[in-house]
C-alpha cells in the first residue's frame, strides 16, 4: 500500500457498498457500538472514513467458520 492509500476518503455510501449494507442506520449502529473505524468530520456536518482504516477493518474481521 502506498501513501496516498492512506490518505483517500470514502463517503458512506461507499463505506455502505463495501460492507454490503443498504441503510445508512446500519452504519450508525455500528458506529455507536464502536464494531467499525470512526469516520472523519470534514466539516458542514459531512463524515469521510479512511479507505486505509476501513481496508484494515475489513481484513481483520473474523471469518464464521
Amino acid at each position: 500500500m502506498d501513501d496516498d492509500d492512506s490518505i483517500k476518503l470514502l463517503t458512506m455510501v461507499q463505506v455502505m457498498k463495501i460492507l454490503g449494507l443498504k441503510s445508512r442506520s446500519s452504519i450508525y449502529k455500528r458506529l455507536q457500538q464502536k464494531r467499525m473505524p470512526q469516520p472523519c468530520k470534514i466539516g458542514f456536518g459531512r463524515i469521510r472514513w479512511r479507505q486505509r482504516d476501513i481496508a484494515t477493518w475489513v481484513r481483520n474481521l473474523e471469518t464464521n467458520g
